[in-house]
């Protein structure tokens, strides 16, 4: 259960379990074979994972001791191994095409460990101000490692090596000005770093030619940033309810989505599908959402129960780690037409808004929501007597 039982209900051969300590429940099949048991969740409760190998393994800091960082199988359901470091972890990200694990520390050393080697380890020393490292940020192809403190950047380039790849570098390195601090960080091949303040401000720098270009700020502390796979196309997102598109070649949005439920505001987490043809979130309201790269538009919405803390893209769809501690493996299908009837939301009290760039400054709004409950259900019985499930989106 993963908090303290107050509560159980017993109806024929399923039990139900509760706690006032949690927001959900827990049923139990009693008539299930316990030859196929199901696996044990991994105990995160900082919310800083990482994922590699497809899925099959996930780090996270032990809870109680952020000197360790658990090395998780899922696919045994267990723990596979303990890293040590020297100071609570601060952040991790995977290198997986260079199959590295980086590993930001509150004392500013950045610790790289080989993840077929993990008994080795690569070092970043920290800069003299001594700053914890506050995000790390990785291009696409695992060719640039930016790493950044409260008010700096630095830029470093990861090059083949034997037995391991080379760190090099910093090839760059930065200053903002200001109180505020960087919270997000995303790094492109080219040498181009996009950052979020925890003011909400946002900017991209070109380190090549020193020169920083402001976007237009979020509202609240920017918590999220991930470029496209072709790195055309970048998503922020902030503890609000906006998250906005940018075209990086143009330095504007071009849709700007607003998701309005009952509860909990701001996304967690991004990824890009692999055709850059969708874009997955994870928002504090513990849903995934799917989101059209082109019009900007909903697809769908699919519960989670459990905030998401890390998504990452798949062939067909994506795989994204919870706070409960379990791995979600979802298959995206989207029909080549959709219904103009279909409506992502039907089942969900919720709105959302979508504002999208028609030319450079001109807008063009576009809104579709459900306010209650029983409209919720009316909108339900309407389109399942209505629609063909081919015309929907869905998560499977």
């Amino acid at each position: 259960m993963g908090a303290p039982v107050t509560a159980l209900a017993l109806c024929g051969g399923t039990l139900f379990s509760a706690s006032q300590t949690a927001y959900y429940l827990k049923l139990w099949n009693l008539d299930y074979d316990q030859r196929h048991k199901t696996l044990a969740p991994f105990q995160d409760r900082s919310g800083l994972t990482a994922i590699s190998d497809n899925g099959n393994f996930v780090y996270f800091p032990k809870t109680g001791n952020r000197r360790k960082i658990i090395v998780w199988d899922c696919s045994e359901g267990k723990m596979m191994d303990t890293l040590d470091v020297s100071s609570p972890v601060s952040c991790l990200e995977v290198a997986n095409n260079k199959r590295l694990l980086f590993c930001g520390l509150v004392s500013g050393t950045v610790l790289a460990f080989p993840l077929d080697a993990r008994q080795d380890t690569l070092c970043i020393p920290p800069p003299e101000m001594l700053h914890p490292v506050s995000a790390i940020g990785i291009s696409k192809q695992d060719e640039r490692l930016a790493v950044a403190y409260e008010n700096c950047i630095f830029v470093f380039n990861i090059s083949p090596g034997e037995p391991y790849p080379v760190i090099d570098g910093p090839a760059y390195q930065y200053s903002t000005a200001g109180p505020s601090v960087i919270s997000s960080i995303a790094v492109l091949t080219d040498y181009r770093v996009l950052y979020g303040l925890t003011n909400g401000e946002l900017c991209l720098y070109h380190c090549m030619d020193s020169k920083n270009i402001p976007l237009q700020a979020h509202g609240s502390k920017v918590t999220c940033l991930e470029t496209s796979n072709s790195e055309r196309h970048a998503l922020s997102g902030c503890e609000d309810a906006t998250q906005r598109l940018w075209n990086l070649h143009l330095c504007q949005w071009d849709h700007e989505m607003q998701y309005k439920g009952f509860f909990f505001t701001g996304v967690t987490s991004a990824a890009f599908s692999r055709d850059d043809r969708f874009l997955y979130t994870g928002s504090k309201d513990r849903s995934i959402k799917v989101w059209d790269i082109v019009k900007g538009s909903l697809l769908t919405v699919q519960y989670s129960y459990a905030t998401i803390t890390k998504i990452i893209s798949t062939e067909n769809g994506f795989l994204a780690t919870t706070r409960l501690g379990y791995m979600i493996k979802a298959k995206f299908h989207c029909p080549d037409n959709i219904s103009p009837e279909y409506n992502p939301i039907q089942n969900v009290s919720a709105s959302y808004t979508v504002t999208s760039r028609n030319g450079k400054d001109s807008c063009t709004i576009t809104t579709a929501g459900v306010n209650n409950t029983d409209e919720a259900r009316r909108r339900k019985r309407k389109t399942n007597h209505n629609a063909r499930p081919s015309q929907m989106c869905a998560l499977f």
